[in-house]
């Protein structure tokens, strides 16, 4: 069993002080990364390994940022939303839900970095920068994304230099090439290029390059699951009588568990007592394997005597939300 102890130390948390200068509605990635950048940069000089910097960027509430690792062997998981224990609290945002967004990092076979943002069933969608609303997005470099009136700069750390002005830094992370659609867009399935930005030259723009970001679906509600399906890989069971089959697509996407009615446990005609967070886990898989994450929950998720951020599952492993029993079990 591999496990992510809850509440790792971060020592790239910097806060700017407030400014009323421009209206947070109107801002674009550019305007936003270009107003954070001082903080941004003293955060990416700061970080000691290579990873991913997640800033959070409000002309208002100003801007600070949480580290994502790339780790070998696992993924590395952090929550975002308006709750004091998410790892990067959107403050003053009232459409922002508690825990809205499930940020992941790892690294494919070829070392690679990948990253994934999933939406944790939040009425207010995410936005993409060229203004689409997306349930999640999985992207291999630094990109954007608008909640509201925050922006998240999702900036690969990678060993540059990065300079001192923010033009010529926000020309250096290339341009964004944004694909894929949910099924019930209308939108056209074709690649759609943004920000596109000057090329400069020298060495010290040898890191300049794209990032393609693919549009996701967001993760499953469990009333929506069929109890039996035929390419099930393991179950899931909650309480005495609860049970759902779990396919390798639904856990690619994800399946959300907790007290809230976006969660849908009471597709099980079951009842989560009050212990239980309303989004509390999301179980979802990558190359790295098949993870159980809490979302910074309240009274916390616990595995084998342990609590747990995240959670490798394996067979038969017994987890413990709240004062609620879960457990899953792989098919052989």
């Amino acid at each position: 069993m591999s496990i992510e102890t809850p509440y790792p130390s971060n020592d790239c948390t910097l806060v700017v002080p407030p400014c009323e200068l421009v209206d947070p509605e109107r801002l674009t990635a550019r305007e936003s990364f270009l107003d954070a950048w001082s903080t941004i940069r003293r955060s990416l000089t700061r970080m000691k390994r290579r990873g991913f910097l997640l800033v959070a960027s409000h002309p208002r509430w100003g801007s600070h940022s949480r580290t994502l690792p790339l780790l070998p062997d696992r993924s590395s998981h952090r929550i975002v939303g308006r709750h004091d224990h998410c790892d990067l609290r959107l403050a003053g945002e009232p459409d922002v839900s508690l825990r809205h967004l499930l940020v992941s990092a790892w690294l494919d076979s070829e070392q690679r970095p990948i990253l994934r943002a999933l939406d944790l069933g939040g009425q207010l969608k995410p936005r993409l920068e060229d203004g689409s609303a997306c349930s999640g997005f999985r992207a291999d470099g630094s990109c954007s994304l608008a909640l509201g009136s925050w922006w998240l700069h999702l900036i690969l750390a990678d060993g540059r230099n990065w300079p001192q002005h923010a033009q010529q830094a926000w020309q250096e992370l290339g341009e964004s090439i944004i694909t894929g659609v949910l099924p019930a867009s209308p939108r056209p399935e074709f690649p759609h290029r943004v920000r596109p930005r000057l090329r400069l030259l020298g060495p010290e723009t040898s890191h300049s390059t794209s990032t393609v970001v693919v549009r996701l679906e967001a993760p499953e509600m469990l009333a929506d699951l069929q109890p039996d399906c035929t390419d099930a890989i393991g179950y899931l069971t909650l309480g005495r009588d609860g049970y759902v089959n779990l396919s390798p697509a639904v856990l690619e996407r994800g399946v959300l568990v907790g007290r809230y009615e976006r969660c849908a446990v009471g597709g099980w005609q079951l009842q989560l007592n009050s212990t239980v967070s309303r989004v509390h886990l999301c179980l979802v898989s990558d190359p790295t394997g098949l993870w159980a994450i809490d979302t910074n929950s309240s009274n916390g998720s616990w595995a084998e005597g342990q609590r747990f951020r995240a959670v490798r599952l394996g067979l038969g492993l017994t987890m413990h939300i709240g004062r609620e029993e879960l457990c899953w079990h792989l098919y052989r």
